[in-house]
């Protein structure tokens, strides 16, 4: 229900990030240090604040990854300018991400898109 978004050709090496924007313009003007080329966009829609469920899935529809969140796991995320962000991106039990003790709130205020946070 929150966002579609299809991604074109994109080549994204191991540990590394990008951002989906809703829009990118604006985005790359509130974060000029990310790279250009780690931000993709735009998409149609919303993410629910209150948490729904998040999937990702291949050209053949086959499921890559599948997890909701909820911003009251941590309270800081809900109004206050941090990221709710995943605790142990490496961490291979991927059914972290689809509970609370697997996120924590960003190190600091807008988040750190394009990287990992340096919380961990």
């Amino acid at each position: 229900n929150g966002i579609d978004y299809t991604f074109s050709s994109y080549s994204l090496a191991p540990g590394n990030y990008v951002v989906v924007a809703s829009n990118p313009a604006a985005f790359a003007m509130r974060y000029p240090a990310v790279p250009s080329d780690k931000v993709l966009g735009p998409y149609l829609g919303s993410l629910d604040n209150g948490g729904e469920r998040i999937g990702l899935q291949d050209a053949v529809t086959q499921v890559i990854h599948d997890f909701r969140y909820n911003d009251s796991w941590q309270p800081i995320t809900d109004g206050d300018g941090f990221s709710l962000t995943v605790k142990d991106t490496a961490n291979p039990d991927l059914a972290l991400w689809d509970d609370s003790s697997g996120w924590d709130a960003s190190s600091v205020r807008g988040g750190t898109p394009g990287e990992a946070d340096t919380n961990y």
